[in-house]
């Protein structure tokens, strides 16, 4: 058996890496700060499985902008099942703005969602994975945590710091017997936080360029199709959809890798 701690706040890209969990009879906990998304996932889980051969997930609220608060709810996850096999974090914060329109206040909480978040899960769990000698992190990130573009200053830096995290920690528990894997995608359709509203794009071409560069678009969907085995349909999918089946793929791959160690 496998306890996975799922943290989701895009559940829609995690619902079917969690349905192969939940299927392969793995314990899920399900974490987010919606309760109703939550409940609407296990529903969704349940309705499609045999009972007598899977567990019922544990829904746990969580917001990683209350930071103060992850303590006890990494304690109250640990008394779930009493350890933690493989843990996901799927948070992301996204803001869009000329770093000027960018308050303080707003990097803060990118940073709290996107890095702080994230790592303080990671250190709740790891004493529990060092005495068992065996676990798995999984982070999904951004390749803008490998590569930085204008007007995502906040964004950027906050998977730039998130990454060489769980890369040193990688390095860090080898010895240990515990994995770290990370999957950098590109653009994915999400809600998005704006410092401003967007009348403001009008202002600065080279956003408004960025946002609409369809060059950029069909050279990273070419990509990612052959990355994907995906050719028949190559430059038929939007940017986003084909960064979208990428990281479902990778999902699935290493879902299925938890349960066949």
């Amino acid at each position: 058996l496998h306890t996975v701690f799922c943290f989701n706040y895009n559940l829609y890209l995690l619902s079917k890496s969690n349905t192969l969990l939940h299927k392969g009879s793995a314990r899920l906990v399900l974490c987010g700060p919606s309760w109703d998304k939550l409940e609407s996932l296990s529903d969704a889980l349940c309705s499609d499985s045999d009972p007598s051969v899977t567990f019922t997930p544990k829904l746990v609220l969580l917001d990683f902008n209350d930071i103060d608060s992850l303590q006890e709810v990494s304690n109250e996850v640990l008394e779930c099942y009493g350890c933690v096999d493989v843990l996901i974090c799927n948070s992301s914060m996204k803001v869009k703005a000329p770093v000027q329109n960018t308050s303080l206040e707003m990097d803060k909480s990118v940073m709290d969602v996107n890095y702080f978040g994230p790592i303080t899960l990671a250190k709740a769990v790891l004493p529990s994975m060092i005495s068992r000698r065996s676990g798995h992190f999984l982070l999904v990130n951004s390749i803008q945590g490998r590569l930085s573009v204008p007007f995502r200053t906040s964004y950027a830096a906050s998977k730039h710091a998130v990454q060489a995290f769980f890369d040193c920690l990688r390095a860090e528990v080898e010895e240990y017997g515990i994995s770290v894997s990370t999957i950098s995608h590109t653009f994915i359709n999400a809600t998005q936080q704006r410092a401003q509203p967007l009348p403001f794009l009008s202002t600065y071409p080279k956003l408004r360029a960025l946002s609409a560069c369809e060059s950029t678009q069909v050279r990273v969907n070419e990509r990612v199709c052959r990355m994907t085995g995906n050719t028949s349909r190559m430059k038929k999918l939007s940017l986003s959809e084909t960064s979208l089946r990428f990281t479902e793929q990778m999902m699935a791959h290493l879902s299925w890798c938890f349960l066949h160690p």
